[in-house]
Parts: C-alpha cells; sequence; structure tokens
C-alpha cells in the first residue's frame, strides 16, 4: 500500500488552483476531472473551491447541469507567486 503525504490546507488549495488552471477547457474544468487528481473526499473539496469563490481565486460556472471552474487572474497570480517561492525554497534545500 502506498501512503499519501501529507499536505496542508494551504498546499491543497494551491494544488486544486493549478489543477483547474491547467486541465481547463473553454468552459472550465468538471468537478469529477478534478476529484480523481486532487485526491480528496467530494465534501471536503466542495468546502474548499466555496472559500477559493469567496477569495475571488476562482469562479464557479453551472452549463447543461454540471459544475465548471475557472481560475480568475487573482488566482493565477497567487499560483505564479506560490512558484517563485517553492523555488526559492527549495535552492536552499528546504521543503514546503
Amino acid at each position: 500500500m502506498r501512503w499519501l503525504q501529507y499536505r496542508s490546507n494551504f498546499e491543497i488549495n494551491i494544488q486544486v488552483l493549478k489543477h483547474i488552471k491547467y486541465f481547463n477547457s473553454d468552459k472550465g474544468l468538471i468537478v469529477t476531472h478534478m476529484l480523481s487528481n486532487v485526491r480528496i473526499p467530494h465534501n471536503r473539496f466542495k468546502k474548499i473551491c466555496s472559500d477559493l469563490v469567496k477569495s475571488e481565486l476562482i469562479v464557479k460556472d453551472i452549463h447543461d447541469n454540471h459544475v465548471y471552474y475557472k481560475v480568475t487572474g487573482k488566482g493565477k497570480t497567487v499560483i505564479n507567486e506560490y512558484d517563485k517561492f517553492n523555488n526559492i525554497v527549495t535552492v536552499f534545500g528546504l521543503r514546503m
């Protein structure tokens, strides 16, 4: 059995943002596509997405009875700044 590494709430939020950004279509990304890749329960995922929408990092759209999410400009900025900081941390041999 393979053990999953502990992830903080912040790391999970970043992972959700990145997944929405990189695997997005014109409409957005469907929830079911994200759940299998982010590996969190649906109820926790809904809470995270709700928080990200409130923070204006993603937007929620509903088309044909499907919920889609898209990353906003503010969300893209958060991802870019996180990646910069993570690169600096890695250079010093640390881990986030």
